[in-house]
């Protein structure tokens, strides 16, 4: 995964703490606030609530639900953690929108209990830098998910690169890494599937590779397994390319091998020919010894039988 040298911070913690307004630009509702500044906790009805449009995990990455679901039953344990959301006016039987805490507010959905959640008012850029706050705190989010994110919340001009460069330390080559992902064709994550082992660095290879040569998108796909299970990353990909060439090419030509016996008399010659097809041709010193003929009444014989001829 796409290190960073800023520390974890949660989205809570960035609500609370005493960061200058222009720093962080979200303001915190006064009917949130407790005397001593700490925000106020509500249980919500998790049916009344809607996931944030830009919201960064693929379904693939919400893990076990059912699990948590069980542990918001069990009072011993419970949600640990409230989401963070905001209310919402224009949505019949809605009244808000998850911006922080997807999985928390399904399994509370799965487990028909009640939700906590911090209400805040804020717009969609003070949304997304909540979200970008909480992914450092995630171990199990993929660069995958992080960096599709980050493309969806430029590409609607929520943030910049600048921004995400002052505000949370990325450098310009781990962003340029993390954007690779939303560049390369779909069809090569497609046939990945799983994106958990696939790293930034990885995305910005294969990227880089399509760039000088175009035609490689084939045995980028034919390595997709590997990929997949992280057997093939940015250091070998080039190399692993190059071999998947040799052996298709050798697939691809024409192969002959002549057996002999140990006196140095020739037995038979094996042919693989490029096309599929292959073809043995018996020696005159074999013809000798068997009766070609016969041989050949036979050998139609099983193909005919194979063939229903």
């Amino acid at each position: 995964m796409t290190k960073r040298k800023t520390p974890p911070i949660s989205a809570l913690h960035l609500l609370t703490s005493n960061r200058k307004k222009d720093e962080i630009p979200i303001d915190i509702f006064a009917q949130n606030k407790f005397n001593d500044g700490s925000l106020t906790i509500c249980e919500v009805d998790p049916n009344r609530g809607v996931n944030w449009k830009f919201h960064d995990r693929p379904e693939a990455e919400l893990g076990d639900i059912e699990a948590l679901a069980k542990e918001f039953k069990d009072p011993k344990i419970g949600q640990q953690q409230p989401c963070i959301v905001r209310k919402i006016n224009d949505i019949e039987n809605i009244d808000y929108e998850v911006i922080v805490g997807e999985r928390r507010w399904r399994a509370a959905k799965l487990a028909s209990v009640k939700l906590k959640v911090v209400f805040q008012d804020m717009d969609d850029k003070q949304a997304s830098i909540c979200q970008i706050a909480e992914n450092f705190n995630r171990k199990n989010l993929s660069d995958y998910a992080q960096g599709m994110s980050l493309n969806r919340l430029l590409n609607e001009s929520l943030l910049t690169q600048k921004e995400l460069a002052s505000m949370f330390d990325f450098t310009v080559n781990q962003i340029n890494r993390l954007l690779a992902f939303a560049k390369v064709p779909h069809e090569i994550w497609d046939s990945v599937g799983d994106m958990s082992n696939v790293s930034a660095r990885t995305a910005a290879e294969i990227r880089l590779i399509l760039k000088k040569e175009p035609s490689a998108i084939e045995s980028i796909i034919a390595l997709a397994p590997k990929i997949r299970d992280g057997k093939v990353g940015s250091t070998t990909l080039n190399r692993a390319i190059d071999n998947l060439k040799i052996l298709n090419n050798s697939a691809s030509s024409t192969f002959i091998k002549e057996v002999i016996e140990k006196d140095g008399n020739k037995l038979f010659t094996f042919e693989n020919r490029k096309n599929g097809e292959f073809r043995i041709g018996l020696s005159s010193s074999i013809n000798k010894l068997i009766d070609a003929d016969k041989l050949k009444t036979i050998i139609l014989d099983e193909i005919s039988k194979h063939m229903n001829i």
